[in-house]
């Protein structure tokens, strides 16, 4: 697989296969930012019959992806850009293309880019609870819209090489292809936005989900202000972001937002800092900072007079969900929570609040950051996505937590790419809660 090429007088030619939303917004970034690395000549997708081919803008023909071999030896491409975001169908639709021969190609290749310590004139600076922060002058960025998962602004120099975090690349086993950027990382021709002054980069993949705004950046904010920071900080909107701010005592006034960039500049940063993210499921470096400004959020949040149980099941209603145990937890007497009917506000006063939490993996787990030493957290997996990214730090707390894990061929307990809804062994379940009821010395029935 190729990286990007030099501009020449002659761009590379290449088809995408992918026409979904993000496919659609890939294309047009090609063709208004990079025409001159690359010419789309046609673009192929599974949902189009292949007797139904038509014309997009341009005169791009739309074809049905059985054609694409008869297309590249017909010489009508050099390469194949998957314009998916999904990892996983990203690598099979790579993984196809390979096997019929069609080589592939990518926008950016990891020569593009550079770690945080190996990025030229980065300063490294040690700040509280151990964190390594590092500074950087003279820095470009754009915004990329092309992705709503993708919260990350490129960062690179005037020598083109790019800013990278490690950990996503890891975790997803891809390179920065599958997050195509919105542009070549150069400055012919752009419209080139100064900012003065020291910024903080909050942002990263999946930012707009609570737990990795909360465990990869906030405890990183805390940290900043623990040391004085002044500046500004760059972060994405999502609906939690402005109520855990304010509860951590931060003005609003210095927050800059992703999505008020204009996505047709490019900025420049008199001073960036930022920390580079080497495992997101390792929260051990930054135990002492979240249980920190766990407290502030929790002490901040007050109550409101109501009363909230004591046993809290979180059920989800998106991927992942847990089904046909409902009457097994309801007859021990949990009151059922679904984050989404409740303010950010109300979600922490459930958890502060409860002796017994049982719930499904998911981002609302971040709130056990509130909940009181001595209670329990029933955390439940599928076989196909045990990460229990929430157990150092409710350890830390001083909560006894129980994982179960869906009963099934553990062979093939690992499996990032398999999201799916499960079910686990309901006389497990019961036997946990009995015991968690015991751990909290409250009556076994309600």
């Amino acid at each position: 697989m190729e990286g990007r090429k030099q501009m020449s007088s002659n761009p590379r030619t290449i088809a995408l296969w992918g026409y979904g939303r993000y496919g659609k917004r890939l294309l047009e970034m090609i063709r208004k930012n990079w025409s001159d690395y690359y010419v789309v000549t046609e673009v192929f997708d599974k949902q189009i019959d292949k007797d139904g081919d038509t014309v997009l803008e341009g005169g791009i023909p739309l074809l049905s992806s059985e054609k694409a071999l008869s297309e590249y030896k017909a010489g009508r491409f050099e390469a194949l850009l998957v314009s998916v975001a999904d990892p996983s169908i990203y690598k099979q639709i790579t993984r196809e293309a390979e096997s019929l021969g069609i080589p592939t190609t990518r926008l950016v290749s990891r020569n593009d880019f550079r770690t945080y310590e190996e990025f030229d004139g980065a300063i490294a600076h040690e700040y509280p609870y151990g964190y390594t922060i590092h500074e950087y002058s003279n820095l470009y960025g754009f915004y990329n819209p092309l992705c709503q998962r993708l919260t990350q602004p490129y960062l690179f120099d005037e020598n083109g090489k790019g800013l990278r975090d490690i950990w996503y690349l890891e975790f997803t086993g891809a390179e920065p292809s599958v997050w195509n950027p919105a542009r070549p990382f150069d400055l012919r021709g752009a419209n080139v936005i100064p900012l003065e002054g020291e910024y903080f980069l909050g942002i990263g993949m999946y930012f707009r989900n609570l737990w990795h705004f909360t465990y990869q950046t906030l405890d990183k904010i805390a940290v900043m202000e623990k040391a004085g920071f002044k500046g500004r900080y760059l972060l994405a909107r999502a609906g939690f972001t402005v109520p855990l701010l304010s509860l951590l005592g931060l003005d609003l006034e210095r927050v800059v937002w992703l999505e008020d960039l204009n996505p047709d500049a490019i900025y420049q940063f008199e001073k960036v800092f930022a920390a580079e993210l080497p495992d997101i499921y390792d929260s051990k470096p930054s135990i002492d900072a979240l249980l920190a400004l766990g407290r502030i959020i929790s002490e901040n949040v007050g109550d409101d007079g109501r009363e909230y149980p004591s046993r809290l099941y979180v059920k989800r209603i998106g991927i992942r969900k847990l089904l046909g145990s409902d009457e097994v937890i309801e007859h021990y007497g949990f009151t059922t929570m679904i984050p989404e009917d409740y303010s950010f506000e109300e979600q922490i006063r459930f958890f502060k609040h409860a002796d017994i939490v049982v719930s499904p993996h998911g981002a609302a787990l971040t709130n056990t950051l509130y909940m009181k030493p001595g209670s329990v957290v029933i955390e439940t997996f599928s076989n196909s996505w045990i990460v229990p990214v929430f157990v150092n730090v409710i350890h830390a707390k001083g909560i006894h937590y129980l994982p179960i894990v869906e009963k099934t061929d553990l062979a093939h307990a690992i499996v990032p790419e398999n999201v799916s809804d499960y079910s686990v062994d309901n006389n497990i379940l019961s036997n946990v809660i009995e015991s968690a009821i015991k751990l909290v010395g409250q009556e076994l029935l309600p």
